[in-house]
């Protein structure tokens, strides 16, 4: 309803167009359009907010401008459910010391699994995940 029939604007947090792009080559941009004149929507948040999208960090160490913003909104689409969120169910995760594997706790909050190399391993954190 906000873009339909409207001009576009897209906006992008670097210069460099090679920057500009996802590991697989994906064009990353905000999405903009005019609102009464005055204001502009930034149509990414509001897909986020309504549980359409994700949040998203092309790396660990290159974040989006509006990041924070973007898992607020995250965070309140998934307190209410809507859209992806709707039928997403928490539960504890072992994560391994080099953070490549997830595995499901036994016992929510506590490093237990029925992984039997898991238990050959030490310092595991224990994170919140949706399901």
């Amino acid at each position: 309803r906000y873009c339909h029939g409207k001009d576009i604007w897209l906006s992008f947090d670097d210069n460099n167009s090679d920057n500009n792009k996802d590991h697989y080559g994906r064009l990353l941009a905000f999405i903009w359009v005019p609102m009464n004149g005055k204001q502009w929507l930034c149509i990414n948040e509001g897909l986020v907010a309504s549980g359409l999208a994700h949040a998203y960090s092309p790396s660990k160490s290159k974040k989006i401008h509006n990041y924070d913003k973007m898992l607020a909104l995250q965070k309140m689409a998934r307190k209410h459910k809507k859209g992806q969120w709707k039928s997403y169910k928490d539960c504890s995760v072992i994560v391994t010391p080099n953070g490549s594997a997830f595995h499901k706790c036994k016992r929510k909050g506590k490093a237990e699994s029925d992984c039997k190399h898991l238990s050959r391993s030490k310092h595991l954190n224990v994170i919140q995940a949706s399901v």
